[in-house]
């Protein structure tokens, strides 16, 4: 469930009221407060501007379905394959 980015703005503003009124010991409390609020938005703009994981390249693809491209047999003495179960 969202909440409305006024809602959020709304308890920002009863919190840093509070703020105002309160004592040493429970300002902090209050400015904490704020803080997890501020956090709520940065979390979600930093998920909405996120590069999207969804995006598989044609490449990555073939491999995950096990289609290899085409690549050159090693080329040394004791290899036979392209395998590194090829003996």
């Amino acid at each position: 469930m969202a909440v409305k980015n006024t809602i959020i703005l709304q308890k920002m503003q009863e919190e840093l009221t509070r703020a105002k009124k309160a004592d040493s010991q429970t300002f902090i409390k209050h400015i904490e407060k704020i803080k997890l609020l501020c956090e709520l938005f940065l979390d979600a703009e930093q998920h909405d501007s996120a590069p999207s994981s969804q995006h598989i390249s044609k490449e990555e693809m073939k491999v995950m379905l096990g289609q290899q491209t085409k690549q050159p047999p090693i080329q040394h003495d004791e290899a036979n394959g392209t395998s590194i179960f090829d003996f």
